[in-house]
């Protein structure tokens, strides 16, 4: 039927006020390391600058400032995200990047697979290459990636492969990768070559080459997921260039729509995941206790809070309490702190000294509230002492407290 011109019109106008009465596109921000968020279009990024647009004026921010840049919003993104969808493979690089791949193939010393956060097909040579996660549906790439260390396959000289077997189990191989195609995987052990079925075949680790894996200088994290370790990066019309991705060993281009965050890595902040305590000790409530984790909740899941899923922080259960020497070198303690969401519910007390000075005072965590910002003043403290303790009449259980992106900052 045709509509009438007045029809079409009005029809016109309500679109038009629709428009006008939506919530304007979220803006792009930048979180700096002193803890101030900036709002706008992130119109260029380079080594010494951000550039961002807000209300027709440009605003210029150093680069060594920032902490990250949040380009487009989605659903929890990061490696620790990605690695919680069934059914995805996983290429974990030597750098740390994790990204998903399909349709990988290996032959000479090289992995050749098609990158869907990249939207294109790239050669990786083995070297650079920690593992490959290949879970069947309904696995999740995580599930694959602890069962994996818990068979304390610790000859890195040798390939291994972890083979799912009809009973269920897992049966690891140790031997030479020669190559895997869809159908097939090549390995050579006890001097013979097997054709596995690639299909069967959950874990392939690499052996791993005597060289240093250089720091990062970031980390870039798409909207799928995939991290991908970079050493410099650039932003300009539109397009995030890695001039220098270690895991790739080529310049890989990739629409600024596709991505998630830019997370850099600075000297002028230390994640604890990435210390070491100078003291811990963990007591169960009725002797046995749960080992505190790092860059997981303590149940060896990701960590989870506020429905945001990270990749940084620790995971403690009471009663925990972990020690670090900072000898007077931070100015800030930064954390988002709370019950993890892997337990429907629990309640601990959190408590943060430094020098036997108290910076939080015994504050009660519970499942049922939202994640607690922490932003501690450290400066001049030479020990911080970071206490998760029982509550009373809970009898230890579901106590998993979360320090969610708990950093030290210069």
């Amino acid at each position: 039927m045709t509509k009438s011109p007045a029809f079409l019109g009005r029809l016109a106008l309500a679109a038009a006020i629709a428009a006008l009465a939506a919530p304007p596109a979220a803006a792009d921000r930048v979180a700096t390391i002193d803890g101030r968020t900036i709002g706008g279009a992130v119109e260029l990024i380079d080594a010494q600058r951000i550039v961002v647009k807000a209300d027709g004026k440009a605003q210029s921010i150093a680069r060594e400032d920032a902490l990250s840049v949040r380009l487009n919003e989605g659903p929890p993104a990061g490696a620790a995200a990605l690695m919680e969808e069934a059914g995805r493979h996983v290429l974990v690089a030597r750098d740390g990047s994790r990204v998903e791949i399909a349709d990988a193939t290996v032959a000479e010393g090289t992995l050749r697979a098609r990158f869907p956060a990249f939207g294109k097909v790239m050669a990786v040579p083995l070297d650079r290459v920690a593992y490959l996660l290949r879970p069947a549906e309904g696995e999740r790439p995580s599930d694959l990636e602890r069962q994996f260390e818990a068979l304390r396959l610790n000859d890195e000289a040798k390939d291994h492969v972890v083979v799912a077997g009809s009973d269920g189990r897992a049966y690891p191989l140790a031997g030479i990768v020669r190559s895997l195609d869809p159908k097939v995987l090549t390995f050579r052990y006890d001097d013979t070559d097997a054709l596995l079925e690639a299909a069967t075949v959950r874990v392939v680790r690499f052996a791993a080459p005597r060289r240093d894996v250089p720091k990062p200088g970031g980390h870039l994290v798409c909207l799928d997921g995939s991290r991908v370790a970079f050493a410099a990066l650039e932003l300009a019309d539109g397009k995030v260039r890695l001039p220098s991705a270690p895991a790739f060993g080529e310049t890989i281009q990739i629409d600024a729509s596709r991505v998630a965050d830019i997370r850099f890595l600075s000297d002028r902040l230390a994640y604890l995941s990435d210390l070491e305590p100078a003291a811990a000790t963990s007591t169960g409530y009725f002797d046995t206790a749960m080992p505190w984790r790092k860059d997981r909740a303590c149940d060896g899941g990701p960590i989870r809070l506020g429905g945001v899923t990270y990749e940084k922080g620790l995971g403690l259960h009471s009663r925990s309490e972990l020690a670090y020497d900072l000898n007077g070198r931070y100015r800030q303690f930064a954390a988002v702190a709370g019950i993890d969401e892997g337990v429907r519910f629990g309640t601990a007390y959190l408590t943060v000294t430094g020098d036997g000075r108290t910076l939080l005072g015994k504050t009660r965590l519970d499942r049922a509230d939202p994640p607690k910002p922490l932003r501690l003043d450290v400066a001049g403290v030479k020990r911080l002492v970071i206490l998760v303790d029982f509550v009373e009449g809970t009898f230890g259980v579901a106590e998993r407290v979360d320090l969610a992106d708990a950093k030290l900052i210069k």
